[in-house]
C-alpha cells in the first residue's frame, strides 16, 4: 500500500512519472536539436532564432516551408532581418544529424556529402551527380547520364552505391519507432523515386 508514496504523495504523480520515463526514453528530434543549441556561444537573439526554425521542421527533418514565408510570420516589432534566419539556417544544418534542416532532398544529400571525406572517385562521382544533375538523376535517365559524364557503367554504379548510403530522411531516426535503426540503412529511396 506504501508502493504510490515512493514516487509521490498521490496517483497523478505517479502516472507523471510513467510518463516523463517514457518522455526520456525516446528522445525526440527537437529535444536533440535543441541539446545541441545548448551547447553553442550563440547569443539570445540567434538562439531564438534557432529554435524557431527547429519547431518548423517535419518529422524527417526538413524545411519545407519557405524560409522567405517564415520570416514573414515574425513579428516586424522584433526587427529581423531575412538574412539572420539564413544564418539560423546554417546553425542547424551544421547539428546532428547531418542533413537536417534542408530543404529538398538535393540538398539534403549534398550536407551529407559535404561531411564526409571525398577521398575516393566514387564518392567524388557521386557530389557530381548529386550537385550538377540531379533532375536527370532522379527522373533515372542514367544511360544519358553514363554519356554525359563519360563514365563507364561501373564507376556510376559505384556513385550510385555511395548516394544509397545516406540517409533521405535524417529526421526518421528520432520519430516513432525509428530510435533503433541505424542511420543509413535506407529503401531505395532514389531508384524507387
Amino acid at each position: 500500500s506504501d508502493a504510490g508514496t515512493f514516487t509521490g504523495a498521490g496517483r497523478d504523480d505517479d502516472d507523471d512519472s510513467d510518463a516523463q520515463d517514457i518522455h526520456a526514453a525516446t528522445v525526440s528530434l527537437r529535444e536533440h536539436l535543441g541539446w545541441q543549441l545548448g551547447m553553442t556561444q550563440l547569443t539570445e537573439r540567434d538562439r531564438s532564432l534557432v529554435r524557431f526554425l527547429i519547431e518548423a521542421l517535419d518529422d524527417d527533418g526538413y524545411l519545407s516551408a519557405p524560409l522567405q514565408e517564415l520570416w514573414e510570420t515574425l513579428p516586424p516589432e522584433y526587427e529581423i532581418e531575412l538574412e539572420e534566419l539564413e544564418i539560423a539556417l546554417r546553425h542547424i544544418q551544421n547539428f546532428d544529424p547531418t542533413g537536417i534542416g534542408a530543404r529538398n532532398l538535393q540538398e539534403c544529400l549534398l550536407l551529407q556529402m559535404g561531411q564526409i571525406p571525398m577521398n575516393s572517385r566514387a564518392r567524388r562521382l557521386a557530389r557530381k551527380i548529386v550537385a550538377g544533375y540531379f533532375d536527370e538523376f532522379v527522373k533515372k535517365h542514367y544511360e544519358k547520364l553514363i554519356s554525359r559524364l563519360q563514365v563507364s557503367e561501373d564507376d556510376f554504379r559505384e556513385a550510385l552505391a555511395e548516394i544509397k548510403h545516406l540517409s533521405p530522411k535524417p529526421g526518421n531516426l528520432y520519430s516513432e519507432g525509428g530510435t533503433d535503426a541505424t542511420p543509413y540503412i535506407i529503401p531505395d529511396f532514389i531508384l524507387d523515386y
